[in-house]
């Protein structure tokens, strides 16, 4: 007759295992784990990915009641899992989509509780895990449309109100002003804090799954919604006062008190349904449900294998970068060599400021030339492929604030030796007015790119033959008033000089 087990021993068996696990884990994929962090500290768009590890702690320790009633039994299924979530991030490391890199990130860590606990302890833990996926750094993609739903409400619900308006792109004017529909004026910030503060308060104040859902929906539209109404607002503001209020530091005073009524308004829908639920009270969770689990020797060692075999492959995990670095250990490739021929002295920096964006490159440079008495910029970025920076991290802009997209397109240019046929063409404004052209493209080893796709395509067959081992975002920018086409030849002309070469070992880098 097999001798019962406390249930306590169960969990016991799985601590050790889980510390080791949760250790390997953060060794496997520190590299990847402190990129999702950086992005956390930096961006104010997903700040509050500090957040949901403290919170999906207390929403664990809450039910850990009910825990200490299940047995924990590990899961060779999920072991699988966790293998080819492994794969799968190795895949997105490999064509450098980090989004995509980070999710897969999120997602080891249910898996791995999966394997380590079984079915039906995950089960009861379904929503922390889930919640666990608002920590991911993901969502630039909507900016976008965002920022052109915004700008069109505001400029529909102003000409309602009798107010000149027009537009262009982001760039709203009405008679005694502009203003510039920014990134910030997109409410994606509004949008994922919303959607992440109304989960949360839908799981623990509703209690039916469909009222639920209700809820999130409206977490999800009313911030939009309400975004569009706060542009307006603070437009026809600022029109009214004759520019005196709504623009500065206000503006974004308005935008924040803005966002914390828009909660309230969503707390109290949220209590209104609560109050429409039937039965008003969490249905009965059932009879504790337990599993069985090994005893003896046998079973305790049943845990540790799994953590052995996780912890294998999240350290083989932890061995990508070098691997994706294809020989950077000794590459060859030191930096860019960027020069013009014939040559141009640099002048004094540009009155409107342009700056690009790009916080981890290996080596930046932004010279100042004129070219027919006009402003004429060229900034480099280079990113060693061993190094923290990648080229397509959505960190990088070249229309950083103040300045804002108006209009993207790619353009064709005469085919010369060691010209790029193609350019991504960026129409830009900045808040006073001001307009500048630029032209874009990427060298990743000998070849020039555009397309994000493309790029990422280059940049793994780079890595694959390991000589090249280097890449860099190229720009030439000029300021124009009326004419883009006076702004596109001087353009042309500069880049007709530009001589761009990777720097190898020996040579000069600059």
């Amino acid at each position: 007759m097999r001798a019962p087990t406390a249930q306590p021993t169960h969990w016991q068996d799985v601590l050790l295992p889980g510390l080791l696990v949760a250790g390997l884990y953060v060794v496997g994929f520190h590299d990847s784990l402190w990129r999702m962090v950086r992005i956390w500290l930096r961006s104010d768009t997903y700040s509050h990915g500090l957040l949901i590890p403290v919170i999906v702690v207390w929403l664990v320790l809450e039910r850990r009641g009910e825990l200490r009633r299940l047995a924990p039994q590990p899961c060779w299924a999920g072991v699988f899992l966790v293998m080819g979530l492994i794969l799968a991030w190795w895949l997105a490391r490999v064509v450098r989509v980090q989004s995509a890199e980070h999710l897969l990130l999120v997602l080891l860590v249910p898996a791995s509780v999966l394997a380590l606990v079984g079915p039906v302890p995950t089960r009861r833990l379904a929503f922390p895990l889930a919640f666990l996926l608002f920590a991911v750094p993901i969502g630039d993609f909507l900016v976008p449309p965002l920022m052109d739903y915004t700008a069109r409400f505001a400029v529909w619900a102003l000409g309602l109100s009798g107010v000149p308006v027009y537009k262009e792109g982001p760039l709203i004017s009405v008679p005694n002003g502009q203003f510039l529909v920014e990134q910030a004026c997109s409410g994606i910030r509004y949008l994922i804090a919303s959607i992440a503060v109304g989960t949360l308060f839908g799981y623990l104040v509703l209690h039916r799954w469909r009222t639920r859902l209700l809820f999130m929906a409206l977490a999800a539209l009313l911030p939009i919604l309400a975004n569009g109404v706060r542009a307006y607002g603070i437009i026809l503001l600022a029109y009214l006062s004759d520019m005196r209020l709504a623009v500065g530091v206000d503006h974004i005073l308005y935008g924040w008190l803005f966002f914390g009524l828009v909660v309230l308004l969503l707390f109290a829908l949220g209590f209104q349904l609560r109050r429409l639920e039937q039965g008003g009270r969490t249905p009965a969770r059932g009879a504790p449900v337990t599993t069985g689990s090994p005893t003896g020797a046998a079973g305790n060692r049943h845990p540790l294998t799994v953590a052995a075999v996780l912890g294998m492959g999240y350290l083989a995990a932890g061995m990508v970068p070098g691997v994706l670095a294809g020989g950077t250990m000794h590459c060859p490739v030191r930096g860019l060599q960027v020069r013009l021929v014939p040559p141009l002295s640099p002048v004094a920096e540009a009155g409107d400021h342009w700056r690009p964006r790009f916080p981890d490159a290996d080596r930046r440079r932004l010279d100042h030339y004129r070219l027919g008495g006009r402003p004429v910029d060229l900034f480099v970025a280079f990113f060693r492929f061993s190094g923290r920076g990648d080229l397509l991290s959505s960190m990088n802009r070249l229309a950083h604030r103040p300045w804002a997209l108006v209009a993207s397109r790619s353009r064709s240019l005469p085919v010369a030796s060691g010209l790029p046929g193609r350019v991504r063409e960026l129409d830009l404004a900045d808040p006073d007015g001001h307009r500048r052209l630029v032209w874009t493209w990427h060298l990743v080893g000998n070849h020039t790119t555009i397309g994000w796709w493309q790029t990422a395509v280059a940049e793994v067959l780079a890595r694959l033959r390991g000589r090249d081992c280097g890449a860099a975002t190229l720009a030439l920018s000029t300021p124009y008033a009326l004419d883009p086409d006076r702004a596109r030849r001087r353009l042309g002309q500069l880049l007709s000089r530009l001589r761009v070469r990777l720097a190898r070992a020996g040579g000069a880098a600059s």
